[in-house]
């Protein structure tokens, strides 16, 4: 018997039902996770402006009256999704331990009705922008599991916010499905679908805000098969764009379990970024013959040297050191595209 044939002689009511929240917080984020819901992230807020940067994950109790009830929620909320194994819209009651004051672990067993358990730290970094998921999978069924990660934010909302998905172009195969074809590499912001990636971390930038959210991927984890994702669609009459991450997949033998991290950042006081090397994201601000370069870090970086080669011109600019919330600016000759290193090794490419 289908929904539709219950609903056409049942009296049909809906009302909100809450989630259980658990929170980490510094004195620059406020995090909100979900116990309830796999633990899965469910708001970033930033404290000196109590601007919250997500779309949140609703849970609504249907009742059709007097055969039964269920719950529907809109899928939204970050937490271990998988390529082939789609879980987003599944609830499952965590186990919450908090080892400290910085973190937070989930453990789940059957993780969203996979013969798999998940467990994850989440830990926000003091005096960062910054947090970790550090995650264990661990294989409790007879066959191989596939595990290609894939994390999901869907920022708010696409009328203040803009994607920055970095795709590399003349792609026309990928190993996780048809990918747009681009003719060269290019930043993308309005396409939606699948995309092969040109660096290791996807963005959206909040301009009215000065801030910019990030998932960043450790490349070893994350090329050459890793790839982006984004769609556009409407909740509650608010239109979003999706940033979504899809790591290298890899099978876990029966009774065996593979760990993975993945970092999600806020860089502050920027309108904008094209790169983000290491923790610190980059903006360039072409002024005719000049162009001022932002620095922000989500954590504090030792001073050094940040050497920069632009064509044939290379040559080295003392970096201060930096702080979270706080921009570090350069001046130079406009001589885009531009490459280089920070002082902590990261490399950067600016076009």
């Amino acid at each position: 018997m289908t929904t539709a044939v219950l609903l056409a002689g049942a009296a049909v009511t809906e009302q909100p039902a809450g989630y259980r929240k658990a929170v980490l917080k510094n004195r620059f984020l406020e995090l909100e996770f979900m116990p309830d819901s796999l633990g899965r992230l469910n708001q970033i807020k930033l404290n000196h402006s109590g601007r919250k940067l997500l779309l949140e994950r609703i849970l609504t109790k249907v009742s059709v009256d007097p055969l039964y009830e269920f719950y529907r929620n809109n899928s939204f909320g970050c937490g271990e999704n998988f390529w082939k194994n789609y879980v987003a819209q599944r609830d499952g009651k965590s186990q919450l331990i908090r080892p400290d004051k910085n973190s937070i672990v989930f453990k789940n067993k059957w993780y969203g009705g996979l013969p798999i358990d998940v467990q994850r730290n989440s830990v926000l970094l003091p005096d960062s922008t910054m947090w970790r998921y550090e995650v264990e999978v661990f294989n409790r069924g007879q066959k191989p599991f596939y595990m290609a990660l894939w994390y999901a934010l869907t920022p708010d909302n696409a009328a203040n916010s803009i994607l920055q998905l970095p795709a590399v172009g003349q792609v026309k195969k990928h190993l996780l499905g048809n990918v747009n074809i681009l003719k060269q590499d290019k930043i993308v912001s309005t396409e939606t679908g699948l995309f092969a990636p040109g660096r290791n971390w996807i963005a959206t930038v909040y301009p009215e805000d000065k801030a910019v959210l990030a998932i960043i991927a450790p490349p070893e984890e994350f090329f050459p098969d890793g790839g982006f994702y984004s769609w556009f669609g409407e909740d509650n009459q608010v239109k979003y764009r999706s940033m979504e991450i899809i790591f290298n997949g890899r099978s876990i033998a029966p009774e065996q379990s593979a760990r993975s991290s993945c970092i999600f950042a806020v860089f502050l006081g920027l309108s904008g970024v094209k790169d983000i090397a290491g923790v610190t994201a980059i903006d360039a601000r072409p002024n005719g013959r000049q162009i001022t370069l932002q620095l922000s870090a989500a954590r504090q970086t030792a001073p050094g040297k940040m050497r920069i080669s632009a064509g044939k011109q290379q040559y080295e600019i003392a970096i201060p050191e930096l702080f979270p919330g706080k921009i570090h600016q350069i001046t130079i000759a406009n001589a885009l595209p531009l490459s280089g290193t920070l002082p902590d090794g990261s490399k950067f490419d600016l076009r």
